[in-house]
């Protein structure tokens, strides 16, 4: 029912398939009635899902509808107008991002240079504090779910593991790996949460590393992030800085995003800097090159 050419409720046109994840399918459609193209976010099919399982999916897909007005207006994250459901499947119509995910770029040209990585963090961290300025935390931090679009901007996506500050857990949330050791204790999640897989997802960019990643089970907090004999070849003050948002206590770590991005602020290219000799297509840095931080940072 849902590929390209089909006609979703007589009114979207689905014209690509542009992302798929755990949460859905992503198309790109053409609205007969906004005369725009939007994106249709779509509950994966049903294979050998449970009817329990199935409605979860759904209601997973779905709990971004929770957050809309909360984040209305946060730059760097897309506008929902509104769900729908076609075929037994939940849909979602959103902002078309059109651009390539943080993930694709760093295979594309790892291990990432610091000005990309700083580019790209900094921006995150003024959509994070909008975030937590609003009481929420995204809680799925991670390449995957951040997109760089053509113009260099770059967006979080995926709003269905965000909890309230300080909102009570009964599992673990996130992503292993990206999500912070106390997770496993299913301490409530704060912004320190997203302040740690920000802090993975830049070592994750310059050297291809998580945190702990060598160590079976939960981490401790006598276990070192990285082994002692790594060679990191990172910018000293972008190490120093992402080893403090990915320390095992989180009272250790930055106390918010805004803190992170002062720490950055004279690492990112300055406007109508030459582009980086391995700059990718999208480039994040165009973002400060070209002056748009200026109009939208804050927004």
């Amino acid at each position: 029912m849902f590929k390209t050419g089909a006609v979703i409720d007589g009114r979207f046109v689905l014209e690509r398939q542009v992302g798929a994840g755990n949460s859905g399918l992503v198309f790109a459609a053409f609205d007969r009635r906004r005369r725009a193209t939007v994106a249709l976010k779509v509950q994966p099919p049903r294979t050998f899902d449970s009817t329990d399982d199935f409605q979860y999916a759904s209601e997973r897909l779905l709990a971004d509808l929770k957050w809309i007005e909360q984040l209305k207006g946060v730059r760097g994250i897309p506008s929902i107008h509104e769900e729908g459901r076609f075929a037994g499947r939940s849909y979602l119509v959103m902002d078309l991002v059109e651009g390539v995910s943080l993930a694709t770029l760093i295979d594309k040209i790892k291990p990432v240079h610091t000005q990309l990585a700083v580019s790209v963090l900094a921006q995150l961290c003024d959509v994070l504090t909008q975030v937590h300025n609003r009481g929420l935390v995204h809680c799925d931090v991670k390449p995957d779910n951040i997109t760089v679009d053509w113009s260099g901007a770059v967006w979080l996506l995926d709003l269905g593991s965000v909890k309230q500050n300080g909102e009570q857990i009964d599992e673990p949330i996130g992503t292993p790996g990206y999500a912070p050791p106390e997770n496993h204790t299913l301490t409530s999640p704060t912004s320190r949460f997203d302040i740690y897989s920000l802090g993975a997802t830049i070592f994750e960019m310059c050297i291809m590393r998580l945190p702990y990643q060598n160590h079976e089970g939960p981490p401790k907090a006598d276990i070192a992030q990285f082994p002692s004999d790594l060679q990191i070849n990172m910018n000293e003050t972008l190490l120093g800085i992402g080893l403090d948002m990915v320390a095992f206590d989180p009272v250790r770590r930055p106390a918010s995003a805004s803190v992170v991005r002062a720490a950055i602020e004279t690492l990112l290219p300055t406007l109508g800097e030459p582009r980086h000799p391995r700059a990718p297509d999208p480039d994040p840095a165009e973002w400060y090159r070209h002056g748009c931080h200026l109009t939208h940072r804050g927004s």
